[in-house]
């Protein structure tokens, strides 16, 4: 009986020979790790454990790719955050402007032309006008980031800061000084509106984004 000196490792499952008998022997297989032989080098059971790990870190890195979501998306859940902070920092001006004022719920605007009055109406449509554009503004910024997430998310910021320096101008009492503030946040709903319609134009007529 010729002795068996050499056993070949094929697999976490493979069959290995015992050196008591000939007798071919089927190693059980487990799902996650090797079993070698005892007659197996130690490296052969390091080489499985490297193989695991490498599969359960590719498997990491591959979750978001699996939810649907690149990297470039993520600037656009900042953008959109940053605009409904915006909103609510409006939410917490026209607050403090109709206690000053003195004007109770429900009312929207104070009665009256003295400045106290003027200025809480004037915070209060400078967040109501608000709150008439961001629907609109908010639905093509999401979808424009289908094609383009950097440049949609970049316009949402430029959109949010001309938000902000049109209600700083409005509140003061002098609706003229709403001007700049509406200049910035129209002419960035515009470019917001003329690549979308670019963007809806090249898919419809299949050309490439």
């Amino acid at each position: 009986m010729q002795a068996v000196s050499v056993v070949r490792a094929r697999t976490c499952s493979s069959h290995f020979v015992s050196p008591r008998t000939p007798t071919i022997k089927k190693a059980r297989a487990h799902p996650l790790t090797c079993h070698p032989s005892p007659l197996i080098a130690g490296r052969q059971y390091r080489r499985c454990s490297v193989i695991l790990a490498s599969a359960s870190s590719a498997a990491s890195a591959a979750a978001p790719a699996v939810a649907g979501l690149s990297h470039a998306y993520g600037y656009l859940m900042a953008s959109v955050a940053f605009t409904a902070a915006v909103v609510q920092w409006m939410v917490f001006k026209v607050a403090k402007a109709r206690k000053t004022a003195g004007v109770e719920y429900p009312k929207l605007y104070a009665e009256g032309n003295n400045a106290v009055s003027v200025k809480f109406n004037c915070t209060q449509r400078a967040h109501q006008n608000t709150l008439e554009n961001l629907p609109v503004f908010l639905i093509m910024q999401i979808l424009l980031a289908q094609a383009y997430p950097m440049f949609a998310s970049g316009l949402g910021v430029a959109w949010a800061v001309g938000r902000i320096v049109y209600a700083v101008g409005y509140s003061s009492g002098d609706a003229n000084k709403r001007l700049p503030g509406s200049a910035i946040s129209n002419l960035v709903q515009f470019a917001m509106l003329g690549t979308l319609s670019f963007t809806a134009f090249k898919v419809l007529t299949g050309r490439p984004i």
